[in-house]
């Protein structure tokens, strides 16, 4: 495992923001002598600092170094440069009120399959290539543009609630 030291260029210190794969990753740079440094072994959170646009403009890998080798215990002690850990926070769940909501929303649209106005609602048709298929395994009929598929959609009374 690689333990890394990235430097601010031109702060003393700093926190930044960052999302990383969808997930926000807060950096605190402290104060070294008169740069701004942050130390870490976890490799997410390096993936996250050198994937970030500000990543070789205002934060510069320093150094690095393996955390078994005897080296670092001898010329890198806890003491001067602390590891900086994280909690990785998952994405946001919804809320129960969010949820019940949504499904409100989706069971006041359909019934059994069918709309409201009595059409058949497909949700599981998401673009043309999806539509194609459908309407060939369903009705046997094939199409060739997006103004065919509007046709086709009004002729048999279906709708892809999903389509985009």
């Amino acid at each position: 495992m690689k333990r890394k030291l990235y430097e601010l260029s031109g702060l003393i210190s700093g926190r930044f923001s960052t999302k990383y794969m969808g997930v926000p990753v807060n950096l605190t740079f402290e104060t070294r002598g008169n740069k701004g440094q942050l130390v870490t072994d976890s490799q997410f959170i390096q993936d996250a600092i050198e994937n970030d646009p500000k990543f070789g403009v205002f934060i510069h890998l320093k150094e690095a170094w393996d955390t078994d080798d005897a080296k670092e215990k001898a010329t890198h002690s806890e003491t001067d440069y602390p590891v900086q850990e994280f909690e990785v926070r998952p994405k946001r769940q919804k809320t129960r009120a969010e949820i019940y909501a949504e499904n409100k929303a989706k069971s006041a649209s359909k019934v059994n399959g069918k709309a409201e106005d009595g059409s058949r609602v497909v949700d599981e048709v998401k673009n043309i290539n999806d539509a194609t298929e459908w309407f060939k395994r369903e009705l046997g009929l094939t199409f060739s543009d997006a103004g065919e598929l509007t046709a086709l959609c009004e002729k048999h009374n279906v709708r892809f609630p999903n389509y985009k």
